[in-house]
């Protein structure tokens, strides 16, 4: 664990985090906050997010690298 970065969740994330939440919601899809909160450390840090579940993070803008279920 001592090797993984930590990303802090700014005002800036929260309201972009906010951002997400309505705009996902607004175009039918539902996303948890929490999941809305990890797509904005994840633009706004210019990150690649690894996921093993991409249903969770409609945002077009987002980079995904899935992961492998096997």
């Amino acid at each position: 664990m001592r090797s993984l970065e930590f990303y802090p969740v700014t005002w800036e994330i929260a309201k972009y985090a906010g951002e997400l939440y309505s705009q996902c919601r607004t175009q039918g899809n539902t996303v948890g906050m929490a999941d809305a909160t990890i797509a904005a450390v994840a633009l706004v840090n210019r990150l690649v997010l690894l996921t093993d579940n991409q249903k969770h993070f409609p945002m077009s803008e987002i980079n995904l690298y899935p992961m492998s279920t096997s």
